[in-house]
């Protein structure tokens, strides 16, 4: 007969193998974990443990790859908008923040495409309309977000959209040029 500290103390062992991010017997394959809090903790060798929450109605996934965006994996796939990548997987957060070799969820049943992947340079959005990916850094009280074009200066954000220049890395996270293919805020 097991005394309860064994029971314990087993019971944390395996619970601490089954997710653990070392080579062990135990994770020959990766696995998929749902929990109450509707996260889905993956683990594996390569990625370790992290939990993620998407659709639970996800009919396609993709395992991302080191160097991958979510602009590169929106190309790749040529079927949903960067916005829409986000709204399968918050946990990506706005700042399109991916874990190599974690599946993310790439489509659903009830998802119809609607082209471009990402809206042409110098689209504005709000918050409400997810723009994926944005700048490190913005503060909370953001209105408005362009996406920025190659060679775009945070001088011309300013003048084209009436705000102080000053106010570019007051509002973006310290950044004192824009980012190419990111939504920047400009107006707060």
């Amino acid at each position: 007969m097991l005394s309860k500290f064994t029971t314990l103390v087993l019971t944390t062992l395996v619970a601490t193998a089954a997710c653990s991010p070392f080579p062990a017997a135990v994770l020959e394959t990766n696995t998929l974990v749902p929990r109450q809090d509707n996260c889905t903790e993956y683990c594996s060798v390569d990625a370790g443990c992290t939990c993620t929450v998407r659709p639970s109605d996800c009919s396609a996934f993709y395992e991302v790859q080191s160097g991958d965006t979510c602009l590169t994996i929106g190309q790749k796939f040529n079927n949903f908008t960067i916005s829409q990548l986000y709204r399968w997987n918050p946990s990506m957060t706005l700042n399109c923040y991916l874990q190599a070799y974690v599946p993310i969820c790439i489509n659903t049943p009830w998802y119809t495409y609607t082209p471009p992947i990402q809206p042409p340079y110098g689209t504005h959005y709000t918050v409400s309309q997810d723009p994926v990916p944005i700048m490190p850094g913005i503060i909370d009280t953001c209105q408005e977000y362009e996406i920025v074009g190659p060679g775009t200066r945070t001088d011309q954000l300013a003048a084209e959209n009436g705000f102080n220049v000053t106010d570019f890395p007051k509002w973006n996270g310290n950044a004192t040029t824009a980012w190419q293919d990111y939504w920047a805020c400009v107006k707060a």
